[in-house]
């Protein structure tokens, strides 16, 4: 949902995922961290996150899955919109194990 966030109409928040700060990463820094790297409107409290798009984002960045195997699907799918790469994509075989393979074939890599 965050990076849908991203290219919606107006402010997203998303409240009440306070639990995605104890999964294969902490989901909500984790995703505040990279999603700057585009030069995203981004912040983050305890147990929300808030998101406002921008008319672009910056491309070409390499943003770090920190071995979440939802945060690399995520930005993967955010590659396919603006260019940004992703590292530690292979933890997505953790529940997809043909992502790889589905995203190159959307162009993805």
């Amino acid at each position: 949902m965050a990076v849908l966030a991203l290219f919606a109409k107006g402010k997203t928040r998303l409240v009440g995922i306070h639990h995605a700060r104890a999964k294969e990463s902490d989901r909500i820094s984790d995703l505040r961290k990279e999603l700057l790297k585009v030069q995203a409107k981004v912040s983050e409290t305890s147990d929300a996150l808030t998101i406002e798009p921008r008319a672009s984002y910056k491309t070409s960045q390499l943003l770090d899955s920190h071995n979440d195997h939802r945060l690399a699907m995520a930005f993967t799918v955010l590659g396919l919109k603006i260019g940004c790469r992703v590292k530690g994509i292979e933890s997505s075989h953790k529940s997809y194990p043909a992502f790889i393979k589905d995203m190159k074939a959307l162009g993805a890599f």
